[in-house]
């Protein structure tokens, strides 16, 4: 089996992470395995630290071979990083994109162009998905890495992104197992970090600079970053002049070196640096408590350490504040609280240090890397099984019709009957609580039926959110019950099928025009409306994909995959969740295309002039809920993404700066105002119509009701099966 890692550190790391030893196993199990990363790129050429320097002659290089595992670096001259520019979301989606000369080229001369197992170490691996062909993805998570002040923030988005792309993920801490769930359900688990056998070994001779100052010593073996709190290790050396405090590791968090050289003045302190993992373990060998003295954030409350399990395998008892994941493991361990109850657990550790010598070397043997591969394994198998099963059991589906309604019987069968069909397609039909007979109608018609729980918001979003969730398909056309699909889009349907490799690229969704056929109280058609969601010159033929759009309404086709990865339907807006949508789309660099051809023909009630104005002008009338440009607004300030809405959907904040700017203007220039005002409102008129300043003016209403009446959810929903007799 070939496996590409993905990785953020160097391969030749001296002390080794997770990564570091899967490699080593898989590699030692006869499997064939590359390293690739981290990249370098023009910002690293403004660091000339060691690591870096290092990882530079690999680059010139062109690669090693350690110890039979081939080791890529990549030069990229975009890097994702928390500075302006690079920080940017499209950075972190396309790093490997970037690189020069181009990656896929690079890795075909090792032989890894192709793979049967991509495991990614960390979100920017995201572009390898597409890059490399594989038959299996994995992403190990074990950090949160929105907690790292040199990591952008927009991290948490591309996570998820990862998250929900690859096959299986395997999480370290229960913390961050939990964190994945909320993305996704399926093919998560929980495997800690282990130990290596090398910490097992017999007594090794004393270090030459290892502390003698005839007193037990409580080392610390790790990187010294944010994470560590010296100022509980000061107190510490001063107090209790009766121990040794020995820390050895690198210092990547650049404002303690002052504070630990004004430490290394004391006798009971010494600072030795880095050292290689086969050092360390003589260095632990000889000590007689281990200590973990990190802050209790967000950060380490993830954190599953190693080096508690290398402490425990060295015979050492662990002095630790009750961090999450080793509250968890209910394992031998002394907690310390605060300054007092770190030094209480430091005694109580050294008086006991010989007494459960074997009981620690025990627990650790249970947690080695060794029993964490054989896991491994079994996930991996797991996982090819279950992508067997899929491709031997299941038919492919290129398009699912994902159909809302509620109470619409008396248009499902036209609509069903409009539909394409065949062995590629799938009907799937989500119902808001309707007490009409639609579930049935729809289930007759050879639909998947679902119906939302009774606490759900009976809201278009909520229905669309469940189908993509439910659909298997590649492309996804969303309609309402109150349409029909019209002959043209179709057949522009089997075009895309045929031409689906022409596409524009970054393109991932269409729609044509909708035609409103009006119906009074008694089903009569009263007339229609063409081009009603946008005008004509807003689109483009079919032969040049149409033109990119900035809007679009309830029908529409849309990649699957593309919708997941924007976030997928807000389930909480009543109105203009395809326009949140569309901006989350567009934020992600995506498209949506407007075609100059008929999509569907929508059943709309002949509203009276009062209903007009009641649903233009107040946040709810008659049952509806109008107010969803404010949910929107809402739902924006929290997830980020504002500024994407307003650019798609700007009428109504044009109009509020303009009422708002007004007292201002007066006081330039009396008629100052109303001119403004009746600029925007030409203005409206050139893109839209006339009376859709009105519309927006009406908007300002609904914009400050809605905002205060957003409430995300997660709907509720079950398969409908009706029971037969």
């Amino acid at each position: 089996m070939k496996i590409l890692f993905a990785e953020s550190h160097n391969l030749d790391r001296p002390d080794p992470l997770g990564s570091h030893h899967y490699i080593r196993l898989f590699q030692q199990d006869g499997h064939d395995c590359c390293w690739l990363g981290p990249a370098v790129s023009p910002l690293h050429i403004f660091k000339p630290d060691i690591i870096n320097r290092h990882r530079f002659r690999v680059w010139k290089e062109g690669g090693r071979d350690l110890q039979g595992i081939k080791w890529r670096v990549p030069f990229s001259p975009a890097f994702y990083y928390n500075l302006p520019l690079l920080r940017a979301l499209t950075v972190g989606r396309n790093q490997y994109r970037f690189c020069l000369p181009p990656l896929k080229n690079s890795l075909r001369d090792f032989g890894f162009d192709q793979v049967d197992l991509l495991w990614c170490a960390g979100p920017v691996a995201y572009s390898l998905l597409d890059l490399i062909p594989h038959r299996l993805s994995c992403y190990r998570i074990a950090d949160r890495l929105d907690q790292f002040r040199r990591i952008p923030p927009s991290i948490v988005e591309l996570q998820k992104e990862l998250i929900r792309r690859v096959d299986f993920v395997i999480a370290t801490s229960q913390s961050l197992y939990e964190m994945v769930c909320e993305v996704r359900r399926q093919d998560v688990y929980y495997l800690p970090n282990g130990v290596s056998d090398s910490f097992f070994q017999p007594k090794l001779p004393l270090p030459s600079d290892f502390p003698n100052a005839g007193i037990p010593v409580a080392v610390y073996l790790g990187t010294i970053d944010t994470r560590f709190d010296l100022e509980i290790i000061e107190q510490a050396v001063k107090r209790s002049r009766g121990l040794y405090f020995l820390l050895i590791g690198p210092i990547t968090e650049k404002a303690l070196i002052p504070q630990i050289n004004q430490l290394q003045q004391q006798q009971n302190f010494s600072w030795l640096g880095p050292k290689k993992q086969s050092e360390a373990i003589a260095y632990l060998q000889h000590s007689n408590i281990g200590i973990i003295p990190f802050f209790q954030n967000d950060l380490t409350e993830a954190v599953n350490s190693i080096k508690y399990y290398e402490y425990l395998a060295c015979g050492l008892p662990v002095v630790a504040p009750p961090l999450r994941e080793l509250s968890h493991m209910k394992s031998p361990i002394h907690f310390y609280f605060d300054q007092d109850s770190f030094l209480a657990a430091l005694n109580e550790a050294d008086q006991e240090r010989t007494k459960n010598r074997e009981q620690y070397k025990r627990f650790a043997a249970e947690n080695s890397w060794n029993n964490r591969y054989v896991e491994v394994k079994r996930i991996v198998k797991t996982s090819n099984s279950k992508k067997e099963l899929q491709q031997q059991g299941s038919r492919e589906v290129w398009l699912s019709v994902v159909v809302i309604g509620r109470n619409e019987a008396k248009n499902l069968p036209q609509l069903f009957e409009s539909l394409p069909s065949g062995n590629e397609l799938e009907w799937l039909y989500i119902d808001s609580g309707s007490v009409d007979g639609s579930a049935d109608i729809a289930l007759l018609a050879g639909a998947q039926v679902f119906l939302l729980d009774d606490k759900s918001v009976f809201a278009p979003g909520t229905g669309r959110h469940v189908g993509t969730l439910e659909a298997k398909g590649r492309w996804i056309l969303y309609l309402d019950g109150d349409m029909v699909l019209k002959k043209q889009f179709g057949e522009f349907i089997e075009f895309l099928k045929q031409k689906e490799d022409e596409i524009p690229s970054s393109t991932v969704g269409f729609f044509g025009h909708t035609v409103n056929r009006f119906v009074d109280a008694e089903e009569k058609t009263t007339g229609f409306l063409s081009n009603v969601v946008f005008a004509k010159r807003e689109a483009g033929p079919v032969e040049c994909w149409g033109k990119k759009a900035r809007y679009h309404g309830g029908a529409v086709l849309y990649q699957r995959e593309c919708v997941l990865m924007a976030g997928n339907w807000n389930p909480a807006l009543n109105q203009l969740e395809e326009i949140d949508l569309l901006s989350r789309i567009s934020s992600k660099g995506m498209a949506v295309r407007a075609l100059d051809l008929q999509m569907v023909e929508h059943i709309t009630p002949v509203l009276s002039i009062q209903d007009r104005l009641m649903v233009n002008f107040m946040p709810a009338w008659k049952g509806k809920k109008l107010y969803g440009t404010g949910q929107v607004v809402a739902a924006r300030i929290r997830e980020g993404g504002l500024l994407y809405f307003i650019k798609s959907y700007p009428y109504p904040f044009v109009v509020i700066a303009g009422l708002v700017a007004t007292p201002l203007m007066y006081l330039i220039w009396a008629p100052l105002p109303l001119l403004i005002n009746l600029i925007i409102a030409a203005w409206i008129g050139t893109k839209k119509r006339w009376y859709f300043y009105l519309v927006y003016l009406g908007n300002v209403l609904q914009i400050f009701y809605g905002f205060c009446h957003y409430y995300p959810f997660k709907p509720g929903y079950c398969k409908y099966e009706p029971v037969k007799n």
